[in-house]
């Protein structure tokens, strides 16, 4: 007689699949962990009492293998293999793992770039369940799997511009159907970030075409503001840097002229794949932004040894950043410089939240907010990004430096606030809401404005008067939290209470 199986492992979800949260938190179907002696015969009688799909066969507790149910049924009907054979006979050894507590959005990449039919999901050395390729692309309907697959083979920048009206009818049906702002902007960030990949890549083969050669040295794309923050919405512009190694002195300044070409051709290529240019030359085309890690370490250390009110907005976009091409370590290293050298300039943190709270105040404390709700007026056009998601954005942005927290994400920051203290279950539970509420507010304005082809400088705008009464409530809920994180950031870091000129 075979031993009972163990305890059922979790794999596949059944209904959605997120781009945000951790591949442990997804919702799977049961699969078997087998020894190496499980026969064919048991193997069956596994399949056939359950609706698993794997077997995951262990030797000495370390997974050796996996197999299908549809490969067993298909020797079966082959008769190919005895009853009493070894399961093992069947399995596949290419394994890749991925750790449970890995982002959604990176392990989907790397099925998508490497072409892996299977995760295997693991929880330190124990396997807890396995996430296949076949279950995103189930869900092609709901989230871009084919379309980013369709933009990783795109053959030239024309054909990856062609695809832009695709990008946006995707979004538009996530938007449409379920999911929060997270999954939405997540979503946005996995299309963008293909598209940014691929364009690199189409523009390195360029360089190489044209007798420039390889990279001179390991370099990395990164992205700032919000493509730094994965908070992009539909109507986005470019914010990106290229950073390198550090070359000898005569290496430099050919070093220099290369990578400038290259950011060139690669912010050129974004723009006709509808990237805007950004008014503010924080692109990879800027000198500043396109440099050596010595040069960005010199920049750094300028924005934070000094309080010029240009330096504080250049950090508010510039401190946003992660790696979305090449060598990732070199983003790191730059992480760990950024946040060593606040920790040695303490003023810094300061100046900054006070120029936050001075310069992206809600407007819902006031006098002249209170006046129109006492009068029953209705308040002026609300603008969006300036007096909502800005100021949530970069106390957040504070408190996570203010603790060393690397990661760039709005509510990956607020988690990891949460786990070392700093802030409240309850206020982090309601700048979570609002910033929900305010993002998906955005997508709505985002896409009313292309769709009804209003003025650029509207695009943020939001009048309450148009909204049913429910939305106008959540909508002065959600600015009344960012000005409770506002104070609560500026005690924080000041000590002190915010002053009632700013209240």
């Amino acid at each position: 007689m075979p031993q009972a199986p163990p305890a059922s492992i979790r794999v596949r979800p059944d209904n959605i699949l997120p781009f945000s949260g951790h591949i442990g938190d997804l919702d799977y179907r049961p699969v078997r962990v087998v020894s190496k002696t499980c026969t064919v015969a048991d193997a069956s009688r596994y399949f056939a009492a359950s609706d698993i799909e794997y077997l995951v066969i262990h030797e000495h507790r370390i997974p050796i293998g996996v197999v299908h149910k549809f490969e067993l049924i298909r020797q079966n009907m082959t008769r190919s293999i005895a009853p009493e054979s070894p399961v093992a006979e069947l399995m596949t050894t290419q394994l890749i793992t991925v750790q449970s507590d890995q982002p959604v959005l990176e392990s989907l990449l790397f099925m998508i770039q490497h072409d892996v039919e299977l995760l295997l999901v693991m929880d330190q050395k124990e396997v807890v369940g396995a996430v296949s390729q076949q279950d995103w692309v189930a869900l092609q309907t709901q989230y871009p799997t084919q379309l980013i697959d369709e933009i990783t083979r795109a053959a030239s920048i024309a054909k990856l511009a062609a695809l832009r009206p695709k990008t946006n009818e995707t979004i538009w049906h996530n938007f449409e159907t379920k999911g929060d702002a997270l999954s939405l902007t997540t979503a946005v960030t996995v299309i963008n970030d293909a598209i940014t990949r691929r364009a690199i890549s189409l523009c390195l083969a360029e360089m190489k075409a044209e007798g420039k050669g390889e990279p001179p040295t390991p370099f990395a794309w990164i992205g700032m503001g919000s493509e730094g923050r994965a908070a992009q919405t539909i109507t986005t512009d470019q914010d990106n840097g290229l950073l390198y190694e550090d070359v000898a002195e005569d290496e430099q300044a050919r070093t220099r002229d290369w990578f400038a070409e290259l950011a060139e051709k690669v912010v050129a290529a974004l723009e006709r794949c509808g990237f805007a240019l950004c008014n503010g030359n924080a692109m990879a085309t800027n000198p500043d932004l396109c440099g050596s890690l010595g040069d960005w370490r010199a920049l750094f250390e300028r924005i934070v040894s000094t309080s010029d009110d240009k330096d504080l907005f250049e950090a508010s976009i510039y401190f946003d950043f992660r790696c979305l091409f090449g060598k990732t370590a070199l983003v790191e290293e730059l992480k760990s410089f950024l946040t060593a050298t606040i920790t040695t300039h303490g003023g810094f943190l300061r100046n900054l939240v006070e120029t936050a709270v001075q310069g992206t105040r809600p407007p819902i404390r006031t006098f002249r907010w209170r006046l129109y709700t006492a009068t029953g007026i209705a308040p002026p056009p609300i603008d969006l990004k300036k007096n909502g998601l800005l100021p949530l954005d970069a106390a957040v942005r504070v408190l996570a430096l203010l603790d060393g927290i690397q990661e760039t994400q709005t509510v990956e920051r607020l988690q990891k606030c949460l786990e070392k203290g700093r802030i409240s279950k309850r206020l982090a539970s309601q700048v979570r809401k609002a910033f929900d509420f305010l993002l998906r507010l955005r997508f709505k304005i985002d896409f009313s404005t292309q769709v009804e082809n209003q003025p650029s400088e509207d695009k943020h705008l939001v009048d309450i008067r148009n909204l049913p009464p429910a939305q106008a409530r959540y909508l002065e809920d959600a600015l009344e939290a960012v000005s409770r994180l506002q104070e609560f950031t500026y005690e924080q870091v000041t000590g002190r209470s915010i002053p009632w000129s700013l209240r």
